[in-house]
């Protein structure tokens, strides 16, 4: 639904370029991909779209010690880890 939504309004099929990023999101145990740090950017001279690069990776590699304390084995804590991705809501599940 959101990959023919982008497609739609940008004529892009960015299907393979996301499952990519999902991918690395995993690898790297980001738990904040949602709709609103995946950009698109507008070239006005070529009236074209393309994929912006990915950003926000600020909640990867267990960085909250409240949620992941460093007293627990890593292996534990990656087991915890929920991902959140294509979220419509700003707040935290």
């Amino acid at each position: 639904m959101i990959m023919e939504k982008v497609f739609h309004f940008t004529g892009l099929d960015v299907t393979h370029e996301v499952a990519q990023m999902l991918a690395f999101d995993v690898f790297i145990l980001n738990e904040d991909r949602h709709t609103n740090n995946i950009l698109f950017l507008f070239n006005p001279q070529t009236e074209s779209w393309q994929l912006a690069p990915i950003l926000d990776h600020g909640l990867s590699l267990l960085p909250d010690v409240r949620d992941y304390p460093l007293s627990k084995p890593i292996d534990i804590l990656t087991r915890q880890v929920k991902s959140k991705p294509f979220s419509s809501s700003l707040k935290n599940n």
